[in-house]
């Protein structure tokens, strides 16, 4: 769905999930905290890179794979679709659930 989205309309489209325990590790994960890491920022570094390797693969599709016709782009294939980008995709949708838990805990 969220692939599928991305793909129609053009628009860098990621989705993470922060894993936490309690509100604390919320906050860390968020960056919220001293010793806290903020994952947004890499969230939207990835979206970034991803709005750039589309427009390079519209050019011409994939450069691994020449004759690819546009729009379609089969990501298994392509080299330049990694496993971090899938892992980046899955961590995303964690920035909502955890900004909702603080806020909840804040007000």
């Amino acid at each position: 769905g969220i692939m599928r989205v991305q793909l129609d309309s053009g628009v860098p489209v990621l989705f993470g999930v922060l894993t936490v325990l309690n509100d604390q590790q919320a906050k860390d994960r968020a960056g919220l905290s001293d010793k806290g890491h903020n994952h947004g920022t890499e969230w939207a570094q990835t979206a970034v890179e991803m709005a750039r390797l589309r427009e390079v693969t519209l050019k011409g599709g994939c450069p691994m794979r020449p004759r690819e016709r546009l729009p379609y782009h089969d990501l298994t294939a392509c080299p330049f679709f990694t496993v971090s980008t899938w892992l980046h995709i899955a961590t995303i949708s964690a920035i909502g659930f955890a900004a909702a838990a603080i806020a909840k805990k804040l007000a």
